[in-house]
């Protein structure tokens, strides 16, 4: 599966190791599509994890698409042409956490930091930077718009947008 780090129009060209294909529609910031084929009621993976269910065989390429997300996109000014129908349906499985596996670290020590001299005027200072990291696609217009240019003696903000990858659906041995 392909998460989008920016939009991609309808029929770019995509060459992932052997596999070269394109897109079959304007595939959205934060939105997937098919990095390989996928068959009908086999699991639709993000990282590895299933949240949906093929409900047709969806070819790669294909944009990622259920019936709530068409609703909600052809009602806004996507400017894009949409899928005319869903190709999967969610399918999330609830995760269990096993609390023993739970390994907690331990307190660091404490650290002053000295500073440096900035000139007799000045006094002592730092140098401050500010990463602002997402763990979702969700939030890389958030990053986007917290790395814009800063003014003048502000602290600079080093974005890092989470962009998603390719998975697959290989080794699952479910029953669709």
């Amino acid at each position: 599966m392909g998460i989008e780090s920016r939009r991609l129009e309808a029929g770019t060209r995509i060459e992932q190791d052997e596999l070269v294909y394109s897109l079959t529609h304007t595939v959205l910031e934060g939105h997937r599509f098919a990095c390989t084929d996928i068959a009908k009621g086999h699991p639709v993976l993000s990282w590895g994890f299933p949240f949906g269910t093929a409900r047709c065989d969806i070819a790669a390429g294909a944009y990622i698409c259920n019936d709530h997300m068409l609703t909600a996109l052809s009602s806004r000014d996507t400017n894009c042409n949409l899928p005319d129908q869903e190709n999967f349906e969610d399918r999330i499985e609830p995760y269990d956490i096993n609390v023993d596996s739970i390994c907690c670290g331990s307190q660091v020590e404490r650290y002053e930091q000295p500073g440096y001299f900035r000139g007799f005027d000045r006094g002592v200072g730092t140098r401050n930077y500010i990463v602002v990291l997402t763990t979702s696609s969700l939030a890389n217009s958030f990053v986007r718009a917290a790395g814009r240019p800063v003014p003048p003696r502000a602290v600079p903000v080093s974005p890092s947008r989470w962009c998603g990858g390719c998975g697959s659906y290989r080794g699952w041995s479910g029953e669709p």
